[in-house]
């Protein structure tokens, strides 16, 4: 069992301090939302670029640059992750 406890939302003014595997995203865009935890940027390989838009694509069903809609809200945020076992 894994429960992580999330950071307050920051909103995220520039891409460039999107950090993958330290931040998690949420996007909110066109009435639909997505969220990735911090981890899965790791899991994947992904880079900035590829976690917003797979966020966009995977999880709210959305073309990959829908995160740079001018009514989109892109929010940053860390997690601290609690395992059993403490593993």
């Amino acid at each position: 069992m894994e429960i992580s406890l999330l950071s307050r939302l920051q909103p995220m003014s520039d891409p460039g301090g999107l950090i993958p595997g330290v931040h998690g995203i949420r996007i909110e865009a066109c009435g639909r939302s997505g969220c990735f935890l911090p981890k899965v940027a790791n899991e994947y390989h992904w880079s900035a670029q590829d976690l917003l838009e797979a966020c966009c694509t995977m999880k709210m069903g959305l073309p990959a640059d829908a995160w740079r809609r001018p009514d989109a809200s892109v929010q940053i945020f860390t997690a601290e992750v609690f395992r059993e076992g403490g593993t």
